[in-house]
């Protein structure tokens, strides 16, 4: 409880906090792609529930693939749920500042949720050897695509100064 309560603290008083501590000045550029910011009290929850759905995220993914290790179903199961919930997060609730840092993360998840589609079918759902093969080799593609698009965003980024 405690995880969600203290970063939803920290995320509401953070201009109280910059001021009573000058050195966090140098961690700006951290929460510059955020909507941080802001007078009114209904728009602040919003760009906080991003971080906080994202830490639930890792935190979910975590304890699936230690634990449920026996049932890899349940594993994409879980992995699809979340990406859709951050996926509606993204869309409805614009936490980020920058049009094509939202773009690249729906992207993303976009990208994820297709690959945990096709890693569903690589199991007893498709039961024909041949097809499955197939199915590997669209994933290779995919993959290749994904990181192919996140590398050319990394580096226009990197050299746009």
């Amino acid at each position: 409880m405690y995880m969600l309560y203290v970063p939803s603290k920290l995320l509401n008083s953070i201009d109280q906090i910059k001021k009573n501590h000058p050195v966090t000045d140098s961690y700006s550029s951290l929460f510059e792609k955020l909507k941080i910011r802001s007078n009114s009290v209904d728009s602040a929850k919003k760009p906080a529930s991003f971080p906080l759905c994202s830490y639930l995220r890792k935190l979910i993914l975590g304890v699936t693939i230690i634990y449920m290790f026996d049932w890899p179903l349940y594993q994409l199961i879980l992995l699809i749920f979340n990406t859709l919930v951050i996926i509606v997060i993204i869309g409805t609730q614009d936490p980020f500042a920058d049009q094509s840092f939202k773009f690249m993360e729906l992207l993303n998840e976009f990208f994820v949720l297709v690959m945990s589609y096709l890693l569903m079918c690589l199991t007893n759902f498709v039961s024909d050897a041949p097809t499955r093969k197939n199915i590997g080799w669209i994933m290779i593609f995919i993959m290749s695509v994904f990181i192919a698009i996140n590398l050319v965003y990394a580096f226009k980024e990197m050299f746009k100064d």
